[in-house]
């Protein structure tokens, strides 16, 4: 399941990439310096969460069952929310 996960992440990491070069380098020059930048911003990304799946799947420790993983999840809003007093 998470090698499945991670080959469409990286599919949909590649066909972002891909699009994002595409006609950002039309305009003037401050219009491209940005979409550089963006693109640049978006590639830095794509490498970081790229590494972050890897690192998942490499990860020797043994997985959370679904049912716990489901409970954390609901768990979550509440535990976030303290009301003051």
């Amino acid at each position: 399941m998470v090698l499945a996960i991670a080959c469409h992440v990286r599919i949909i990491l590649k066909s972002e990439r891909t699009q994002s070069k595409g006609p950002i380098m039309e305009g003037n020059t401050a219009n491209r310096a940005a979409a550089s930048k963006d693109v640049h911003a978006a590639d830095a990304y794509s490498a970081w969460l790229t590494a972050e799946v890897q690192a998942s799947i490499d990860d020797p420790s043994p997985g959370v069952p679904h049912d716990e993983a489901m409970r954390q999840i609901r768990a979550a809003p509440a535990l976030a929310y303290q009301p003051e007093d």
